[in-house]
């Protein structure tokens, strides 16, 4: 992938709760926050700008995942919400994963 500078690295993702910045994100990680009850309206830079409205309600908590995907030569994303159990079962797959260097490619 090529970089466009420092702002532009590939995966970092920025997300926003009513134009307020809560976190940010890049591959492989996640990020949890907290936010007064009310209507929200999340949005998510990578390299598009997705959102999702959200009706937020005091003592719950809510599970959301930004999904790349290419579409022709760019990649784009989707912010969508999940059930904890389908987040936690991709989290705990990813413990699985040989992030090493491949000592067939030295």
């Amino acid at each position: 992938m090529r970089r466009i500078g420092p702002e532009k690295r590939y995966g970092i993702t920025r997300l926003f709760a009513n134009n307020t910045l809560v976190g940010i994100t890049g591959p492989g990680t996640y990020l949890f926050f907290y936010l007064e009850p009310g209507e929200y309206f999340l949005a998510s830079q990578t390299f598009d700008v997705v959102g999702l409205r959200m009706n937020l309600e005091a003592g719950k908590d809510y599970y959301l995942t930004q999904t790349l995907y290419a579409k022709g030569i760019r990649l784009r994303s989707f912010l969508t919400r999940h059930s904890k159990e389908l987040v936690m079962y991709e989290v705990a797959g990813s413990l699985w994963s040989d992030w090493g260097l491949d000592e067939g490619k030295k």
